[in-house]
């Protein structure tokens, strides 16, 4: 049959089931008839992801609660939001989304205790010899200025002769923050050693005599092939270094002489950094941001201090289980159950570790377990779970398996080896952050019969549909009927695929990632030009719902 037919077919069937009988509209131009909520019709547990809008927002948690009895936080009770930069826990946050959406009649899934994202690598970092020194440059960001130009910050040459110092704002012209440093250039030199004639200097930074210095800044230019010249020490005998820059952010560190052997030594206890950039076309505009000068002498005594590598993972082991046992004991029989491993493979299907999980966007939030812990971070992590809550159900979950093969394997590999090793794991979750393009249905059709052979029980912990495969083009993408209408028929095809081959006493519940489109992850990831979910902002149920009740109802 014709794919268009298709998909025509089925939406005009679901459309069918949401304008029968005497309908009580919800909000849009799609009614729901009354007793035909998803879990009213559903088999299975119906849930769906809720932040923590369900705390302040009624007509957010109470279309959840209406729809679904279960809730996963997106965020509140992941690592990164409840652990403190000193290791300490904070559950106050977590603690009133919970007690808004038990108010509701949800249940709470918990939402996960080993993933590499959403971490607070804060405390962990030091253990494992990885040492975030502090910035010892005030106003290194350019966000305080007066009337003299950035705080704290000196003009020293050139300015309003070889140049204009000036505030960085616009579009993509910071690269965090509301402003950076920008420089026009009015005249330029001919040698890189004359372009101290344009010269700005850094405030006067505390360093130890004979320490080493790590600095480094972010910048930019207008056009390619600007150079920034800079110079540490400035006051004293300077070494000096340069920069070819390009029209796009990117971050440069100081390095001197024959590959950097030449260390930035502090000979004083005040040292400084000059920025020489009259060595640049006319018209050239150059912009710089985020300065950072860190005492490396005295990160590499921090580093040492973490052992040998067999005491790092010793470190990283017992933080793993000063969290679980912390956020799970406190949780103690008020959730369902725990993600307890999430994401632990890597594409080509190994376990993850810093070199196949690259964190290219710089990601403050990452920390991959599995780095330190190897193929026993599922075998630690249950056992730390399983010991603070004997009665909570426990699963490994996993993202892409409706399309990669290999990751499929070695998920399924993984799970019988840690049964195996005596590991109390209770069933497989799948995050299916799917597109109205990702597969067919029989792709969906092998996903489920091959989890369900494991005998485990089987969830859709995360499950959305993504309409926009191409969300930078803003300008060209548009939300039709017949969009919407792959989407319902994409959400109707995962569904029924679920129930028809998990069987039903393995069957824990189906999650949607999310309540309504302006509240989903990848609104906000793909500029608000995405709208994966079955509710759109007015919390009016789109054809998708149709598609989703007419899988429950078959």
């Amino acid at each position: 049959m014709n794919n268009k037919i298709k998909y025509a077919m089925l939406v005009l069937s679901a459309m069918i089931i949401l304008s029968a009988c005497s309908d009580s509209d919800n909000g849009g131009g799609i009614t729901i008839p009354p007793g035909s909520s998803l879990k009213a019709s559903s088999p299975v547990t119906i849930g769906m992801e809720t932040d923590y809008d369900a705390v302040s927002n009624s007509a957010y948690l109470q279309t959840a609660a209406a729809n679904a009895s279960q809730t996963t936080f997106g965020y509140t009770m992941k690592h990164g939001a409840i652990v403190q930069d000193d290791g300490s826990f904070d559950f106050t946050r977590a603690d009133a989304q919970y007690a808004a959406v038990s108010a509701a009649g949800l249940k709470v899934w918990g939402n996960t205790l080993c993933w590499y994202q959403n971490q607070n690598p804060n405390p962990m970092n030091p253990l494992v010899g990885i040492i975030n020194m502090p910035n010892l440059l005030p106003n290194a960001d350019f966000e305080e200025w007066d009337e003299d130009g950035p705080v704290n910050w000196a003009y020293r040459n050139g300015s309003g002769t070889y140049g204009n110092f000036s505030k960085g704002t616009g579009t993509g012209n910071m690269q965090t923050g509301s402003s950076s440093l920008s420089m026009e250039i009015i005249q330029a030199v001919t040698s890189l050693g004359s372009s101290w004639r344009l010269q700005i200097e850094s405030p006067e930074t505390p360093t130890v005599v004979g320490h080493n210095y790590k600095v480094t800044f972010w910048a930019k230019a207008s056009v390619s092939g600007c150079v920034a010249q800079y110079e540490w020490d400035h006051a004293g005998s300077p070494i000096y270094n340069s920069a070819n820059l390009t029209t796009d952010w990117a971050q440069y560190t100081l390095t001197f002489g024959d590959g950097g052997a030449t260390p930035l030594k502090a000979t004083k206890e005040v040292s400084t950094i000059a920025f020489d950039m009259a060595y640049n076309p006319v018209g050239a505009i150059i912009y710089i941001d985020n300065v950072v000068i860190t005492d490396q002498t005295a990160a590499d005594e921090l580093a040492a201090a973490a052992g040998t590598p067999e005491q790092r993972t010793a470190n990283i082991d017992a933080a793993l289980h000063k969290w679980i046992n912390g956020v799970v004991t406190h949780y103690k029989g008020q959730v369902v159950g725990w993600d307890v491993v999430t994401d632990l493979f890597a594409d080509n299907g190994a376990i993850r570790t810093n070199a196949n999980t690259p964190n290219t966007n710089a990601v403050s939030d990452w920390f991959v377990w599995s780095e330190f812990l190897g193929k026993n971070t599922g075998v630690a992590a249950f056992k730390y779970a399983r010991d603070a809550d004997p009665n909570a159900l426990l699963f490994i979950s996993e993202s892409g398996l409706e399309t990669n093969m290999t990751k499929l394997d070695s998920l399924i590999n993984y799970v019988q080896w840690l049964q195996g090793q005596g590991t109390p794991i209770d069933g497989i979750g799948v995050k299916m952050h799917v597109a109205i393009n990702t597969t067919t249905k029989a792709g969906y059709d092998y996903l489920f019969q091959r989890l369900a052979a494991t005998g485990l029980k089987i969830r859709i912990s995360e499950l959305d549909v993504s309409v926009n495969g191409f969300p930078a083009n803003t300008g060209y993408f548009q939300l039709t009927p017949q969009v919407l209408g792959y989407q319902s028929t994409t959400y109707q095809e995962v569904v029924s695929s679920y129930l028809k081959n998990v069987p039903a006493a393995q069957r824990q519940d189906i999650t949607i990632w999310g309540v309504n489109d302006g509240n989903s992850w990848l609104y906000s990831n793909n500029r608000g030009n995405d709208y994966p979910l079955l509710f759109d902002d007015s919390f009016a149920p789109k054809p998708a719902y149709g598609g989703f009740l007419q899988a429950l109802k078959q």
